[in-house]
């Protein structure tokens, strides 16, 4: 059974200025049964102005994957939260990264970080660590 959700939301009245409370998003718990002014901040405050986040998590609850967009550029970096409650940067925007899946334990990240430019090769990497990754689709040209 459900405990709580997270979720995203911009800035409240006091925590930026007035300009910037349309952006900056950031990701917070909500405790089932719980006033949404215990509401817990998790990650975000770090994130470029105008982040999107999507946060997806694993039929079992044990992680949840932040999938966070730099605008609509096509950049993304991935942030996962353990069960023990732990959030760890595992990509960043200039890794070419895209998690395929918060359902795997730990989850499987698709970059194109090894790709030489031009061509179109993908490696994965078990828990997103890119020092480890194999490649899975090798470029056309290989």
């Amino acid at each position: 059974m459900a405990r709580g959700v997270f979720y995203t939301r911009y800035p409240h009245e006091g925590e930026r200025p007035e300009a910037d409370r349309n952006f900056y998003q950031q990701v917070w718990f909500h405790r089932l049964g719980t006033p949404a002014a215990e509401d817990r901040y998790e990650i975000g405050k770090e994130f470029p102005r105008i982040a999107e986040i999507d946060l997806e998590s694993s039929e079992d609850g044990q992680w949840t994957l932040a999938t966070v967009a730099n605008g609509d550029g096509g950049d993304f970096a991935h942030y996962l939260r353990d069960a023990a409650g732990r959030w760890r940067q595992l990509t960043k925007f200039e890794d070419a990264s895209n998690a395929l899946s918060s359902d795997r334990t730990p989850p499987f990240t698709l970059s194109r970080w090894r790709a030489r430019r031009g061509e179109d090769s993908a490696s994965a990497a078990r828990g997103a660590d890119l020092a480890c990754a194999s490649v899975v689709l090798p470029s056309a040209k290989e």
